[in-house]
């Protein structure tokens, strides 16, 4: 009478407890606007209230998703629904997993809500994966794939998120060139600042490398992914990091290490999250059975069957049974170890799991024979062997896939290795036509400074015999004249060459292909290229086609196809700002700046701003090269180059700003005023 009432006693201190949790909760709920904080907060009331009963918990859930329905909040509800989806999971309810699932992805998907539908179709693909059907699950996870648009940064993440999980269904096929294929489309798709994912994706090269039998790659994805998630807020992926190297040492018998990183594991898990508690205890719970710490595995079993009957979860407490079983085999009490392994086996024998089956058999077998039941323990040990043999023949047709899988790489190094000996010698041929060029362009560059230098003089001297108010108007026209001049001696020369040189070429290919020679078409189609290339360095027709912001855009993409810069832009819309002179001296001044980068500041990346701001065009050029001293006496001063620019923002009165230190690149301003056009 006494221990019923203490049992009574100790129900209604419990639930008060958790009311009291809820009511807090609920307080919280109700006093937020955010929808990240609700999401949370809705999430840990439902798993307070299934620390109730699970009824109380599905009940809650389904409340929440009744009330986002009215209030037509989708991005709550698909939150909300994924709660029901892990309450469902944990208590084997996979029924109502699929009638869940299958409803809200049709729900999400007459609403438009892209992600909502994503997540259940990626909940569907989990589902059908924790059940060993990785051909539904890989469907689900390529539906998902085949719909992602890759310009929408949420969806490029859910197609990043399902090229890894199909990873790891095609890793469970034993599909090991599939998997790699998918993990490298997972990592190229992936934002390397979102950790979560970067996680998941070590995840999954950990475990294909432990399928295949590399243990030291294997080790090194895990090691990442713990690094990554200890600079993650969330403690989540600090136990799933955790979980996973221990399983990894478990594997490998190194049951101090594996024992480590459970426990560390166990110290992530927040309050409620009874669940995970299960999980590590039944990992602990096999590190002490396998490494025969029978003391700690019985302490730790006792706190496995406990949060495993709070929680329903049937299979835990299976297992939690057949740790009991071999407890007992150990202290040689095998009325009571058979005890235990007949209410595991009551669980196990009608599942598809064999390896629980052979570990619940191996108890029974030993129970049996230790009570003198030797009939039954034959019977149990000709099961043991069954499940054992399935279990082999599975390892044989794995084996029989790496070994393939191994053949088709090695096969693949051969052929990338031809692909890149070949690439090498095109690249040498391409390498001294390219010099060839240079030297021609050089000497004609040459020829035309010494021109433009020629007229300078004549301008100079002219200009001498004015006062100092002409002066100023005349050296403005000059300046004018003397830049058009060059304008169209570079659009003269620009249509010679299309006209003339590159016609001739196009002749020339022809006849070669009509000769059959691969390599002359080959080459002549370099050299065709270039000749555009100077054709469009000398006179930017793009710029008349197209206007300034994609000519600028268009010179920028060139320079980071054709050099060594990692170069990028910020270029907002400036067309029709300007008139067309003022246009194309803006785009010569950017095109100097660039070309000054690539010869002279030894920059490995280079940055291009444009943008309107009041009645201005603000444009910045920024290197990280060696610099100069700008204060000081310099030869970037007195260069041809720097005295065009300055010359053409004169004309544009425009500002024309430097500012550079040796050793830490240059940046270069330009305020362009918009009331000129």
């Amino acid at each position: 009478m006494k221990n019923i009432v203490l049992i009574l006693f100790v129900l209604f201190v419990t639930i008060c407890s958790g009311q009291s949790k809820l009511d807090s909760l609920f307080e919280r709920l109700n006093q937020t606007t955010t929808d990240s904080v609700k999401q949370q907060l809705c999430y840990r009331i439902i798993l307070e209230s299934s620390s109730i009963s699970v009824d109380s918990g599905y009940n809650q859930a389904k409340r929440f998703i009744h009330l986002n329905i009215e209030e037509n909040n989708l991005k709550l509800l698909a939150s909300n629904v994924r709660a029901l989806f892990d309450l469902y999971y944990q208590n084997g309810d996979r029924d109502n997993i699929l009638k869940l699932c299958r409803k809200y992805a049709a729900y999400f998907k007459e609403r438009d809500y892209t992600i909502g539908f994503f997540q259940m179709n990626f909940l569907l693909a989990a589902h059908f994966q924790s059940l060993a059907d990785y051909k539904t699950s890989s469907k689900y996870y390529t539906e998902i794939i085949n719909a992602a648009d890759d310009q929408v940064s949420s969806e490029r993440a859910a197609k990043s998120s399902c090229y890894n999980k199909r990873a790891v269904s095609h890793i469970m096929g034993g599909r090991y060139l599939k998997a790699t294929s998918d993990l490298d489309s997972s990592l190229f798709l992936v934002d390397t600042t979102d950790l979560s994912s970067v996680i998941g994706i070590y995840g999954g090269y950990s475990q294909l490398y432990m399928e295949l039998g590399e243990k030291e790659k294997a080790l090194e994805y895990l090691k990442k992914g713990i690094e990554a998630s200890d600079r993650y807020e969330y403690n989540m992926f600090k136990i799933k990091t955790r979980h996973s190297m221990s399983n990894f040492y478990l594997k490998y018998e190194n049951y101090s290490k594996s024992e480590k990183y459970a426990l560390e594991g166990m110290t992530f898990i927040n309050e409620g999250e009874e669940y995970l508690k299960v999980i590590f205890s039944r990992l602990l719970c096999d590190i002490y059975i396998k490494s025969n710490q029978i003391g700690k595995a019985e302490i730790q079993y006792g706190e496995f069957l406990k949060m495993a009957k709070k929680l329903n979860m049937e299979e835990q407490i299976a297992y939690a049974q057949y740790i009991s079983g071999k407890i007992f085999i150990n202290r040689k009490d095998f009325k009571n170890a058979l005890n235990e392994c007949k209410k595991s086996w009551g669980y196990y024998k009608d599942k598809s799991t064999p390896k629980p089956n052979v570990f619940v058999c191996e108890c029974l077998v030993d129970s049996y024979e230790g009570v003198g039941e030797y009939e039954l323990a034959l019977t149990y040990y000709k099961k043991q062997s069954s499940y054992q043999e399935e279990i082999s023949n599975a390892d044989k047709v794995q084996e029989a896939l790496r070994q393939n899988y191994l053949l088709d790489l090695k096969q693949k190094e051969e052929v990338f290795k031809t692909k890149r000996l070949n690439s090498e010698r095109l690249n040498k041929q391409k390498l001294k036509l390219k010099n060839q060029l240079i030297l021609g362009i050089s000497v004609f560059s040459i020829l035309l400074i010494a021109l433009i230098f020629v007229i300078a003089k004549n301008r100079q001297r002219k200009r001498e015999i004015i006062n100092s108010t002409e002066k100023t108007k005349a050296q403005e026209k000059f300046s004018q004249q003397l830049l058009k001049s060059q304008e169209d001696e570079k659009v003269r020369i620009s249509r010679e060459l299309h006209d003339s040189v590159g016609q001739d070429l196009i002749l020339i290919k022809s006849k070669a292909q009509i000769d059959n020679h691969k390599e002359l078409e080959v080459n002549i189609s370099t050299v065709l290229n270039r000749v555009r290339e100077i054709t469009q360095g000398l006179h930017p027709f793009v710029l008349e086609q197209f206007g300034l912001t994609t000519a600028l855009k268009k010179l920028i993409n060139l320079i980071d196809v054709n050099t060594d810069i990692f170069i990028t832009e910020e270029i907002e819309d400036i067309d029709n700002l300007l008139s067309k002179q003022q246009e194309l001296d803006v785009y010569r001044i950017v095109q100097e700046l660039t070309n000054n980068i690539i010869k002279h500041s030894d920059s490995p990346s280079a940055v291009i701003f444009a943008k309107k701001e009041a009645d201005f065009i603000l444009i910045s050029v920024k290197d990280y090269g060696k610099g100069f001293d700008w204060n000081g006496k310099s030869t970037a001063d007195n260069s041809l180059g720097m005295k065009t620019m300055q010359e053409r923002a004169k004309i544009l009165k425009a500002d024309l700003n430097i500012d550079s230190k040796l050793g830490k690149g240059t940046t270069i301003y330009l305020k362009i005023p918009i009331n000129n056009a």
